[in-house]
Formats: C-alpha cells, sequence, structure tokens
C-alpha cells in the first residue's frame, strides 16, 4: 500500500489518537475508520499503544491491534464511544490514503499507521473530545465520498 500517489485512487480514512491525560504527546489509543464500498460496511482498525517502563525502558505491555466491521453508523459511534471515553482529550485526523483495496482484510492496522503522511492529510482537529455530533457527519462523509479504483 502506497500513500498519497494517485489522485484518482483517494480512500478517506479517519484516524482518532486518544491523548494520555497527563501527555497530549502521547498517544494511548489509535483508531482508524474507513468503508468499504464492495461490502457496504464501515472497519475499525485500533491498538492501545504500549506502555514503556521508565524506569527501565522496557516495553511494559504488548497490545495486539484489533478489527472490526458494522453495518451501520451508529454503531461504529458506539464502539468508538465504548473505547475512547467521552471525557478524553482526542485529535481527528482525515487522511486520503491511496491504493486501499476493495478486501478491507488485506489491509492491517500497522499498514495504516506506517503510512500515515504529513502530506496526506486533509483536515486535522486537535484538543477534541469524542461527540456524536462532531463525528456523524465526519462518518457519512467516509461513507459517501468515494472513487471507483
Amino acid at each position: 500500500m502506497t500513500t498519497c500517489l494517485d489522485q484518482q485512487n483517494s480512500c478517506l480514512v479517519l484516524c482518532i489518537e486518544e491523548r494520555a491525560d497527563d501527555n497530549y504527546n502521547t498517544i494511548d489509543t489509535r483508531l482508524f475508520v474507513s468503508y468499504v464500498f464492495v461490502e457496504e460496511t464501515y472497519v475499525l482498525y485500533g491498538k492501545r499503544e504500549n506502555i514503556t517502563d521508565t524506569t527501565d525502558g522496557h516495553t511494559a505491555t504488548k497490545f495486539k491491534p484489533f478489527f472490526f466491521r458494522f453495518g451501520k453508523k451508529r454503531d461504529i459511534y458506539n464502539c468508538i464511544e465504548i473505547l475512547i471515553s467521552r471525557e478524553s482529550n482526542c485529535s481527528y485526523t482525515m487522511y486520503n490514503y491511496d491504493n486501499m483495496p476493495y478486501n478491507c482484510d488485506t489491509v492491517t492496522y500497522d499498514d495504516l499507521a506506517d503510512n500515515m503522511n504529513f502530506n496526506c492529510e486533509l483536515v486535522v482537529y486537535d484538543d477534541v473530545k469524542i461527540r456524536r455530533r462532531k463525528l456523524q457527519p465526519i462518518l457519512s462523509t467516509i461513507k459517501n465520498a468515494f472513487n471507483f479504483f
């Protein structure tokens, strides 16, 4: 998967990053949301970020990435709200990824995280909370803006 190369292969991907309470620069959880047009399904890739033990520098946790499908916008929103507290500080970033395959089973969390690129950012909202009125229009846009790639 490559990013930012071909305008006709554009695919919107929302990245939601939950920030640590004590340090906004530390990411606690990262989620990627997209829509698979062939299956008419929202997809959610996510992972809690590993925690490093400050006393010895070793990784104290090894969280595993996850992947879920949702048929309805309200269901993916409800899951996001479960995974990230409404009280947490977050950032929303809309990315333009290209060459996303039709089969979302071939894309992994690591593919999306490794290809985050400043040049592919369309919009960023920093220091926001998880709110239905903010996320619903973004989720609708992800579903309704597409190319036949």
